[in-house]
């Protein structure tokens, strides 16, 4: 109980630290690159950071990696990272943004805006995108908890390497179109999994 409380609450300050950086994230990409360059820069470094990631999830898959020891090297590995990256942003030159007057939980634009209210319905239903895979690989039940994290690893970083730059040259052109074509393929290849459990 003790370790799964401490596990949940790690997950918890993850979670709102990934919200943070990405929120903060867009707003410093929006006053450093180009408008039609964003999503090419941001698919070169999802599909850069891919690589690393697809031979680790290679050696969990084929059982060379049989210890947990090499996944707390991983994460201990990832933190340094994010350290190195909170330098590396500490050092930019940023433009001021503009000072607007509101309240940390002004909800004004959610009642007033009609498509500001669609796009935060959207973004709270494609949540489940980052939920569903480690259902996927307990579908799975009959590997070792090990070759299941390789084989979720190995899916998605090959799914960043192949489809990041893609995704990204697409969302310079429509960024719409592209929410709109992820969330149908999710739902197709999500409808798929639980078929291919029904059917055995």
């Amino acid at each position: 109980l003790a370790a799964g409380l401490a596990l949940c609450g790690a997950l918890a300050v993850l979670a709102v630290s990934r919200a943070a950086c990405s929120v903060s994230y867009k707003d410093i990409l929006g006053k450093t690159v180009q408008k039609t360059r964003r999503g090419a820069v941001t698919g070169v470094a999802g599909s850069t950071a891919s690589i690393a990631v697809l031979i680790f999830a290679g050696l969990l898959l084929s059982g060379v990696l049989r210890d947990v020891t090499p996944v707390i090297v991983a994460i201990a590995l990832a933190s340094v990272l994010w350290i190195v990256a909170a330098l590396l942003f500490s050092g930019l030159e940023e433009q001021a943004s503009e000072e607007v007057e509101s309240t940390m939980f002004d909800l004004t634009p959610l009642k007033e805006d009609s498509q500001f209210r669609l796009f935060i319905a959207v973004r709270g239903l494609l949540t489940v995108t980052a939920l569903a895979p480690p259902y996927f690989v307990l579908l799975g039940g009959e590997q070792s908890a090990l070759q299941g994290l390789g084989a979720l690893l190995l899916a998605s970083a090959a799914a960043a390497f192949a489809g990041s730059y893609v995704w990204g040259r697409l969302s310079d052109k429509s960024s719409r179109k592209v929410l709109f074509l992820s969330g149908l393929l999710a739902a197709g290849f999500a409808k798929l999994a639980v078929l291919a459990e029904l059917s055995g």
